[in-house]
């Protein structure tokens, strides 16, 4: 009994430090990147394993994460009534302790003679500065904590498979098996990650003498069967959640961003996570890291581990030195990764794979291939330990003397180990500063008012924040995946719904968000999304995010939304959630007489679609998703088209609080590093472009790093359109004005006479220098000093240029913004023409002359302060059209006093084209308008620009064609969710076209029985054209299902056979 508490000794100590690290020092909900479900509904996350097509966080996607151990562990949790502040913590605790065990377990397996020495060796791995900024609730350490059991099966299994021994062979492959089905899929990377270097491991041991090739085969081979046998499911769900998680690869951090921090010298000491370091000019971005970087005592005391190592690399009594020293720098030169490709062939070979390898940027973040060289080092460490206290020992004579070095020693290695690990006992790793312990109660009310909504309703968050920072409190996450009982439709950057649905939410929160937009086109949006409640979070904090203060006034005189509900009150009495509620939804099911309307353009065409009165509770289908005959065949049974200037060619990222950012609109040959999400990202015939007359590019650099520059503060085209309302400018708030820059590449290298700037004029914040640099064709470059009188600025060039380059040197000094309201370029016969003007898709083209089409604009994020709205486009042919239009009226403008008479309100090909006043709503602001007389439009391109004026802006204008479209009747069929994976919906005996309320996927089909039905997307969602025939109840079903069902089945089994061979035990002969 004494013996066994003694061998316990060091794994309750370690278990006790880590409870107290995560448990004692903290009580912040979560932090950073984390699923806050996991913890704060763990029972319903551990129930969704049950089905592939997960509905329970949103209107649904396939599974996107496995990890039934761990569900199962947190739900006990919950269902002993821990709060979440404390699951969360235990969860930590647990990967902390399985790792330090794990180290501590490795060590007695690979030196049993030196097993007192184990401990350090699990104290070392556990606690480090790898640690400190790795771990997280979310899983992404978890496979980091099972890497030494992994380690310690593989030593065991290859060497009982070289000497023969089946049973022991068969245990430890069964032993690693579980491990790997323990960690799930939380992060696929993390765990191939680390499943490498055991691989590794296994081969090196042959190397040093400790097995042979055919010994690794024999417990290589069961390891790998058994492994695959039990991540059965854990596959599926791979390959079927892969394409939502390969698209969110672009939009998140690049592979650049990551390795900017990933210096040698940042990783030989466990560091260069680019989430540990400064950034945005607000200190670093995890508080308590800034002493792994200020600090001299503790950098020094970051590589005394290292140190010890090295000494052990040298001292033969160390065990499968060669193997770790192999392991530990092969793990370095991948935690570099890329850093540094200029400089660095193996930073550039890196680069070059995350750039030309399919796949292979979802190893971007190399960092997660340290965890080898961390536990290399803890079992290096711990034996030049040893070999120090040993060297003390044989050349020290004098015994004093030798007791103090002894105690130096000691006091060097455990004085560095806890200057190593400061932050965790700090709070502020662990607990962001704005976590706290529990939601306030008018959230808890919300989402008890929500329970008496029907599961299968849609509900938009309004605004959409994937890390929300609320005044109270931050999650770091979303607390509706976890608190929600219906459906929650949110903008995400992994979204909980597919496609094209996905795309349109965050379209139409980007735009209700941070732009004005007609309020009459809310709720035919909301429509189209299939949303039947909207709620609105008041309490966001607007300084962390970036949401403006009130965003959604849209939606309190939007027709056809009513408020339903309000909960809690600020201190100035204002509702801190609103739920809104949809009048007269769109039902589950509808069934429609008429084809669907064809858009020209993608998921951002909801808005010029509704503006202009074309969202009329009639099915869309997208062009680009439209092969030719499906295409043809439409429009022989009357489908409209109408062409928008929607699939806009703009690059996407994650901005702050996890919301998407765009790019300024791009010309058809502009490149980026970021995604362009549009349904064709190869065919710009089906985007909106940028163009300009002497112009190919124009773009803005904010000074220092981050995608705000992509705000439209920063909208390059705004200092060019000769519109006194719009200007570029930059804020000097979170990073210096001066060195930021408004650039332009010519067509053809041109002579540049001149260049005259007009400062914007912000109050008291002034430019009082700036510069013009040219390029020429050579590459050379030339800069000349601009010249303020005032606001106005010169600089006299006389020089040819291919580019052109305008930069803030100086301001002064006053906080505020600058910018330039209006840049001239002269050339040799007057000013270049540098205006940008919108081309809208041209795919139509491809259905021939047959068709007339209608066309449906909307003001842009980039135009939100034009007074002109300019679009290029092309007719098929010549036809006659009527125009129409919204303008905003600002409340200070009475309605006696609007001008109804026939007046030029757009220009058509530079000629003055005359509309009126018809109506207009007092409520929201809006007057329609109408042409005068119709307008004849020959086939070809032609240029339409919509002036507005000071006091009446264009939200929308469209041209329809004089003949009127046949009406289409859409009326909601029955319809009935028998499962996640399974619906039912009736359909009648005449032919239609069905629309359901279930997000695209290639994996539904339709058993209609008897009628024929054939696949149609529509409104983003599944539909079908249906043949006429015998009324019928049909059955709609996910087919992934039935073989998940089956690999489920596999997995259980298999991991029961690997329980049975663990435990089996040879019997002994009587």
């Amino acid at each position: 009994m004494a013996a066994r508490l003694k061998v316990s000794a060091g794994p309750l100590l370690i278990i006790a430090l880590s409870v107290i690290a995560m448990v004692v020092f903290h009580r912040g909900i979560v932090l950073r990147d984390a699923r806050f479900e996991h913890i704060a509904a763990p029972w319903q996350f551990l129930t969704r394993h049950l089905q592939i097509w997960d509905d329970t966080r949103g209107p649904g996607v396939p599974l996107q994460y496995f990890s039934p151990v761990m569900a199962s562990i947190q739900s006990f949790f919950a269902w002993l009534g821990f709060p979440v502040w404390l699951i969360g913590r235990l969860t930590l605790s647990i990967y902390l302790s399985v790792a330090g065990i794990g180290a501590w377990y490795l060590w007695r397996r690979i030196w049993p003679e030196r097993s007192g020495w184990a401990l350090l060796a699990g104290l070392l791995y556990a606690f480090n500065p790898y640690s400190v900024e790795a771990i997280m609730p979310s899983g992404l350490f978890l496979p980091v904590a099972l890497l030494p059991w992994l380690i310690a099966f593989t030593y065991d299994g290859v060497r009982s498979a070289t000497n023969g021994d089946l049973r022991r062979t068969l245990k430890f492959a069964a032993a690693s098996a579980l491990a790997v089905f323990s960690v799930g899929m939380l992060n696929t990377a993390s765990l191939l990650f680390v499943l490498v270097p055991v691989a590794l491991f296994g081969i090196l041991l042959i190397f040093e003498g400790s097995a042979t090739w055919r010994g690794l085969l024999k417990f290589g081979v069961p390891s790998a069967i058994l492994t695959a046998l039990v991540s059965a499911p854990m596959l599926m769900v791979l390959a079927l959640s892969s394409p939502a998680v390969s698209r969110n690869l672009g939009t998140t951090e690049l592979p650049e961003t990551v390795a900017k921090t990933s210096s040698s010298f940042e990783s030989w000491r466990g560091l260069g996570k680019w989430l540990t370091y400064f950034g945005w000019g607000r200190g670093a971005e995890t508080p308590s890291a800034a002493t792994y970087l200020t600090n001299p005592v503790v950098i020094v005391a970051t590589f005394v581990a290292l140190a010890l190592a090295v000494i052990a690399l040298g001292w033969h009594r160390t065990p499968l030195r060669r193997t770790w020293g192999f392991l530990l720098a092969g793990s370095v030169l991948v935690m570099i990764g890329a850093h540094s490709p200029a400089q660095s062939p193996i930073g550039d070979a890196f680069h070059w794979a995350f750039e030309s390898v399919a796949g292979a940027a979802a190893f971007r973040t190399t960092y997660k291939g340290g965890p080898i060289a961390i536990l290399a080092v803890a079992i290096l460490a711990t034996c030049g330990t040893m070999a120090s206290l040993t060297w003390i020992s044989n050349n020290v004579t004098n015994r004093n003397v030798r007791r103090v070095f002894t105690v130096a020693a000691a006091i060097v290695v455990l004085g560095s180990f806890v200057l190593s690990v400061s932050p965790f006992v700090q709070g502020t790793r662990i607990g962001d500063r704005l976590s706290v312990a529990a939601i306030p109660n008018y959230w808890q009310e919300a989402f008890t008012w929500f329970e008496s909504v029907p599961e299968t309703d849609r509900v938009l968050v309004l605004p959409a924040s994937s890390q929300t920072n609320y005044q109270w409190a931050s999650v770091n996450d979303t607390l509706f995946d976890a608190y929600m009982h219906p459906m929650v439709l949110t903008a995400s950057t992994i979204p909980s719904t597919t496609g094209e649905l996905a795309d349109a939410t965050v379209a139409f929160d980007r735009l209700i968000t941070d732009y004005q937009i007609d309020p009459e086109a809310v709720t035919p949006i909301l429509k189209w999304l299939g949303v039947r409640w909207v709620l609105v979070q008041n309490d966001i904090d607007v300084f962390a995010t970036g949401i403006p203060i009130d965003p959604l006034s849209e939606l309190r005189v939007a027709p056809g939304l009513s408020l339903a509900a309000q909960f809690g009150r600020d201190v100035n009495g204002y509702s801190m959630v609103d739920v809104f509620a949809v009048d007269s939804p769109t039902p589950d099911a509808s069934y429609s007489s008429g084809p669907p309307l064809i858009v020209s353009g993608g998921p951002d065409s909801l808005y010029p679609l509704a503006a202009n009165g074309l969202l009329d509770g009639r099915p869309t289908t997208f062009l680009p998703d439209l092969s030719q005959g499906e295409a043809a065949s439409l429009i022989d049974q009357g489908a409209p088209v109408v062409v928008t200037d929607g699939s806009r060619r703009v690059a996407s990222a994650v901005a702050g609080g996890s919301r998407i950012a765009t790019s300024p609109l791009m010309t058809v040959d502009e490149k980026s590093i970021r995604p362009v999400l549009v349904l064709d990202p190869r065919d710009t015939s089906t985007q909106t472009v940028a163009e300009f007359g002497d112009a190919t590019r124009m773009y803005a650099n904010r000074s220092g790093y981050g995608v705000d520059s992509w705000s439209i503060d920063t909208t390059a085209a705004s200092a060019f359109d000769r519109d006194p309302a719009t200007s570029w400018w930059v804020g000097n708030v979170f990073a210096r004005a001066e060195d930021s820059v408004v650039s332009v590449d010519l067509k053809t290298p041109t002579f540049v006479d001149r260049v005259v700037v007009n400062q914007a004029g912000f109050d008291t914040a002034l430019i009082t220098g700036a510069e013009v640099e040219a390029i020429g064709v050579d590459g050379g470059t030339s800069v000349t000093p601009i010249v303020f009188e005032g606001t106005i600025g010169l600089a006299p060039l006389g020089v040819e240029a291919k580019s052109l380059k305008v930069r803030i040197t100086e301001v002064n000094g006053v906080g505020g913004k600058f910018g330039f309201q209006e840049i001239e370029v002269f050339g040799q016969d007057g000013p270049l023409d540098l205006t940008q003007w919108i081309r809208v898709p041209t795919d139509v083209e491809r259905l021939g002359t047959m068709m007339t089409p209608a066309f449906a604009f909307a003001r842009s994020e980039s135009e939100a302060q034009s007074t002109f709205l300019r679009r290029e486009f092309a007719v098929p042919a010549s036809s006659a059209y009527r125009f129409t239009a919204s303008i905003s009226v600002p409340k200070s403008i009475d309605e006696a006093t609007l001008d109804r008479s026939c007046r030029d309100w757009f220009t058509m090909d530079g000629v003055g084209s005359t509309a009126r006043i018809i109506s207009f709503d007092s409520q929201t602001r809006m007057a329609k308008l109408e042409g005068c007389d119709a307008i004849r439009l020959n086939g070809g391109t032609h240029r339409v620009v919509a002036v507005g004026t000071p006091t009446a802006s264009f939200s929308a204008f469209g041209f329809s064609p004089v003949d009127d479209v046949a009406p289409n009747l859409v009326a909601p069929v029955d319809s009935q969710r028998v499962s996640a994976s399974k619906h039912q919906v009736s359909i009648p005996a005449e032919a239609g076209w069905l629309s359901m309320l279930l997000p695209a996927h290639p994996g539904w089909s339709m058993n209609a029985q008897s009628r024929t039905a054939d696949f149609l997307l529509m409104n983003g969602e599944m539909g079908w054209a249906v043949a006429q025939g015998d009324a019928v109840t049909a059955t709609v079903t996910f087919r992934p299902q039935a073989m998940y069902r089956i690999a489920m089945v596999i997995g259980a089994l298999s991991v029961l056979l690997c329980i049975v061979i663990l435990f089996w035990r040879r019997r002994e002969p009587a």
